[in-house]
């Protein structure tokens, strides 16, 4: 396809089977502009909708691990956007990079991780509910989602007192 600056070119296409036995759909793109000699290749995934709220919480986790290893053999970038332009991408791109902190550095910052994301893309987290999922996943790496008063299941709610969580969800923004 060719717009006005530049020409996009399908080089590729790889399907992947997650354990629910959906499709993750690879592409790799060629981006080339039509003024100078910069190219870009660009590695995109089409997956089905993620995270499923009615799957467990251990399934989540594990798009963001095939999307890290299949864009750790790309050398270009990986695009990240859902359907609506928010929270899913938001959400995918903050436990891509709590993931990569608790390897990193065998801790994480939950709070400052959702408040960099919601800064760099205002709005993503707007309800109490997609900061506390951030939780329940981390928790779920580690088997310990009880501990936190929810089951393995991405539709249970945290409970916790009203005041605090206007507080978290302010200091969010």
């Amino acid at each position: 396809m060719t717009c006005e600056d530049f020409t996009v070119t399908l080089i590729n296409e790889d399907r992947m089977c997650m354990s629910n036995e959906d499709q993750l759909v690879i592409h790799d793109f060629v981006l080339e502009a039509t003024q100078d000699d910069y190219v870009l290749e660009v590695r995109h995934f089409q997956c089905p909708p993620w995270p499923n709220a009615d799957g467990p919480l251990s399934r989540a986790f594990e798009l963001v691990n095939l999307v890290r290893e299949a864009s750790a053999a790309h050398d270009g970038p990986t695009v990240v956007h859902d359907e609506f332009g928010g929270v899913t991408a938001g959400t995918f791109c903050a436990l891509s990079t709590l993931y990569q902190q608790l390897e990193d550095q065998a801790i994480v910052d939950v709070f400052h991780v959702a408040k960099m994301i919601n800064l760099m893309r205002p709005g993503v987290f707007t309800e109490l509910e997609h900061y506390h999922f951030l939780y329940r996943m981390l928790l779920s790496l580690f088997g310990l989602q009880e501990a936190a008063g929810s089951a393995d299941c991405n539709g249970l709610p945290i409970a916790n007192d009203d005041e605090a969580e206007m507080q978290s969800t302010e200091s969010l923004v």
